[in-house]
C-alpha cells in the first residue's frame, strides 16, 4: 500500500505536462536522487560492495558530464553534438541510478527523472529547431528517447503496481 502511495506522489510532483521546468532543474532530480544513494551496500560481499562503488562512480562521472554540459550551455558554447550525447548520457545515468536502487520505489524515481530530463529536453531541442539552431534530426532523436524513457517509466510503474497487490 505505501508503495502505491509514493508512486502517487512521485507521479503528483514530477509530471513534466504539468509545465516543463528548465533543465537545471530537470538535472536537479539526477543530482538529488544520487546524494540519496547509499555509500556501500550493506550487507555485501567485499566483490559486491566493489561493484557497488564503481557503479556509484560511474553515476558520479554521468552527473558530471551532465552538469558540464550545462555549465557550456550557460555561456552559448551550444553545440549540436551536445544534444545526442546528452540523451545517451542521461539513459546511462537513469540507468546506473536503478542498478544502484534499494526499493522498487527507487527504480520508479529515476525512470521519472530520466523522463523528466528527456521531456525538458526535447522541448529545448523542439525551440532549437524551430529557430533553425538545431536541424530536424535532432527533434527525431529527442523525441524517441523520450518515448523510450516514457516506456520505461510506465513499465517499471506496471511492475511496482503488480508487486504491490
Amino acid at each position: 500500500m505505501m508503495g502505491v502511495f509514493v508512486v502517487g506522489i512521485v507521479a503528483a510532483f514530477t509530471a513534466p505536462e504539468a509545465g516543463l521546468a528548465d533543465v537545471q532543474s530537470a538535472l536537479g532530480s539526477f543530482q538529488r536522487l544520487a546524494a540519496a544513494v547509499s555509500t556501500e551496500k550493506p550487507g555485501a560481499s567485499v566483490v559486491e560492495k566493489a561493484e557497488y562503488s564503481a557503479r556509484k562512480a560511474e553515476l558520479e562521472a554521468l552527473l558530471t558530464y551532465l552538469r558540464k554540459v550545462q555549465e557550456v550551455t550557460a555561456i552559448g558554447k551550444w553545440d549540436a553534438s551536445y544534444s545526442h550525447n546528452m540523451i545517451l548520457v542521461a539513459q546511462q545515468a537513469v540507468t546506473a541510478g536503478k542498478a544502484l536502487a534499494v526499493l522498487p520505489e527507487e527504480e520508479l524515481c529515476w525512470d521519472r527523472a530520466g523522463l523528466n530530463f528527456t521531456a525538458v529536453h526535447r522541448f529545448t531541442v523542439a525551440q532549437q529547431v524551430q529557430a533553425g539552431v538545431l536541424p530536424a534530426k535532432a527533434l527525431d532523436q529527442a523525441d524517441a528517447a523520450y518515448e523510450r524513457a516514457r516506456r520505461e517509466y510506465r513499465r517499471t510503474l506496471a511492475r511496482l503496481v503488480e508487486n504491490a497487490r
